[in-house]
């Protein structure tokens, strides 16, 4: 994202990331967290368990490598996973991993393995 040019007799505030006055940004500079809203008891209300978005197969990596002891029912439960396997690997792929969260079944096997071979396929 990036600010527009004030027209002449305008103001407009200032984006500040890291104590500077910035031009351009990221649009996650928007993004609101909505957990105060959220009930203190985990009564499984929520379907999205997983808030971190992987942005290239190193973290994906990580990624994977951070939640390998949580079910995969959980951990790919993350929408902003889902839209980044969309991009890697194919838009079918990421709703068939959707719809096993959405049914709280564990993703097949080789699907994972599909997953954990695009996160190593820039490792070499």
């Amino acid at each position: 994202m990036c600010c527009r040019v004030p027209a002449e007799d305008e103001m407009i505030p200032a984006v500040i990331t890291k104590g500077k006055n910035v031009k351009e940004f990221d649009a996650e500079y928007f993004m609101v967290s909505l957990a105060n809203g959220h009930p203190g008891h985990d009564k499984g209300y929520n379907i999205l368990k997983v808030y971190e978005s992987p942005k290239d197969g190193s973290e994906l990596r990580g990624y994977l490598r951070k939640y390998k002891g949580m079910a995969t029912k959980d951990s790919f439960a993350n929408f902003q996973l889902l839209l980044y396997l969309a991009k890697v690997l194919d838009i079918n792929t990421a709703l068939g991993i959707a719809e096993d969260v959405a049914a709280e079944r564990n993703i097949n096997e080789f699907t994972y393995e599909l997953v954990e071979g695009t996160a190593n396929a820039g490792k070499r």
